[in-house]
């Protein structure tokens, strides 16, 4: 999953951006859009990185899990340490790894063997059937997450 939409960076310092109010909305929005619809994560991973780190507890707090900082997730990482990631947790049934545009994208095309675009609050599910290799399944955007959810009252 991608981080949600951001603050614009303040002096140049691209780690403190935070999601924007409606970021943070989409993010909440989204996290009970992906219940509706049946995705379930057992284990979140997140970047360091603020907009990250708030999308993805948006999502474990509907869940009732901890986000977990990892820095394989950060803006500028290496794909292959993003790889490497999902390789270890491959005994969960559903992680979910929070960070950034085009490390996310890179490393979905190293497991998957297809590039896709990922816009902000985007989710990308990817499915594996025993014995067999990892393929990309789709891409949600965070706004059709959040039309699944249950409308605000």
């Amino acid at each position: 999953m991608r981080h949600g939409l951001a603050e614009l960076p303040e002096d140049g310092d691209d780690f403190a951006r935070r999601l924007t109010p409606e970021g943070q909305r989409l993010a909440e929005r989204a996290a009970a859009g992906m219940e509706m619809a049946g995705y379930f994560p057992d284990r979140i991973f997140t970047s360091p990185y603020p907009r990250a780190r708030e999308t993805a507890d948006a999502v474990a707090q509907r869940f009732g899990l901890e986000a977990i900082e990892n820095g394989a997730l950060s803006l500028g990482a290496d794909p292959t340490e993003i790889v490497a990631l999902w390789e270890a947790n491959r005994d969960a049934k559903a992680p979910l790894l929070v960070g950034h545009q085009p490390e996310l994208e890179d490393a979905m095309a190293l497991i998957t063997g297809q590039r896709v675009s990922l816009p902000k609050g985007a989710l990308v599910v990817i499915t594996q059937d025993k014995n067999k290799p990892p393929v990309f399944s789709k891409m949600i955007r965070a706004e059709t997450l959040a039309s699944f959810a249950p409308p605000v009252v």
